[in-house]
């Protein structure tokens, strides 16, 4: 049995929500390893994850392994200063396995179903929202904080050859950024997964407050769907 009292999140690091069990791709990788990222995203979306349930301080699941028979026992709990311990019924001697990142993963979900309000346009950004901010990593190639050129990559790809997408900030306040991905093309919401991740994490930067009121500093053309 795995049971660690493991995964702990830098203190010194600002925490983006004030739920301690919702965790984006940054935060995913400051306690589990790339392996177990990627296989807990893929046994989520497999729809392994069932009888999930929380109190204010734990988080409880059952996650089916390879043998649909025999599930997993999944606990997390809080501590007092706000660090994760896991504890899984698993043989993985990670200190965060697939199963604990599976049941993360699981559990976002529920948070996004539950705050989405709106439109089918705003729902569908919303979704976009949570799986850019879960599912893609992404790094700054050119320009400044608020209008550079980033690179966006799933953690899983359904292919076996690994996408990356180019990602151009022109405005952190309106939906007139651009990446060249297939699904910004033909979506007409002027937004993908790809840009709301890059969106997500300029959020984290101290500078972001003084680089939101900033306009695009060369001119561009873009296609206004509305």
């Amino acid at each position: 049995m795995n049971n660690a009292s493991l995964a702990t999140t830098d203190p010194s690091k600002p925490t983006p929500s004030v739920d301690g069990f919702l965790y984006d791709s940054e935060r995913l990788r400051e306690i589990a390893s790339d392996e177990a990222i990627k296989c807990g995203l893929g046994y989520f979306k497999e729809n392994r994850v069932y009888d999930l349930d929380r109190n204010q301080d734990q988080l409880w699941a059952m996650v089916e392994g390879l043998d649909s028979e025999v599930p997993f026992a999944v606990e997390l709990k809080l501590s007092g200063n706000g660090s994760l311990l896991a504890s899984c019924a698993c043989d993985d001697t990670a200190v965060t396995c697939k199963h604990v990142v599976a049941t993360l993963y699981s559990y976002a979900e529920r948070r996004s179903e539950q705050e989405i309000v709106g439109d089918a346009a705003q729902t569908a950004i919303r979704e976009r929202s949570q799986r850019g901010k879960a599912e893609v990593r992404v790094r700054q190639l050119t320009g400044a904080l608020g209008f550079g050129t980033w690179e966006a990559s799933s953690i899983r790809s359904s292919t076996h050859w690994q996408r990356s997408y180019r990602v151009q900030i022109r405005s952190l306040r309106e939906r007139i950024n651009y990446c060249n991905c297939p699904d910004l093309a033909s979506n007409q919401l002027g937004t993908c997964k790809h840009i709301e991740a890059v969106l997500h994490q300029i959020t984290k930067d101290p500078d972001y407050a003084a680089a939101e009121t900033q306009s695009a500093p060369t001119p561009f053309v873009h296609l206004a769907w509305g």
